[in-house]
């Protein structure tokens, strides 16, 4: 089985909630200004291309809270590992 029929099967059913930790706000707001800037000629996000949006987002680097300067993760490895744990 593939890692994302994987992950896929392992979902549980979607939900939503209300409250958000600042952590995640600031994640958020990190994101906006990623697509903002990959959007810089586009009038609407709806017109970008799914699939290479996400493939341009998955392949960079990210800092979360807390870590050293010149510490950073990569979205693609990070899933790998955990999709690699999951199966």
């Amino acid at each position: 089985m593939l890692l994302g029929e994987k992950a896929c099967s392992d979902l549980g059913e979607l939900t939503f909630d209300t409250v958000c930790s600042r952590s995640v706000q600031g994640t958020l707001r990190l994101m906006i200004g990623d697509l903002e800037a990959y959007n810089f000629d586009c009038a609407s996000v709806i017109d970008l291309a799914p699939y290479s949006l996400s493939a341009h987002l998955y392949d960079r680097s990210c800092r979360v809270k807390e870590m050293k300067d010149t510490e950073c993760l990569w979205p693609r490895k990070e899933m790998q590992t955990l999709l690699e744990q999951l199966s």
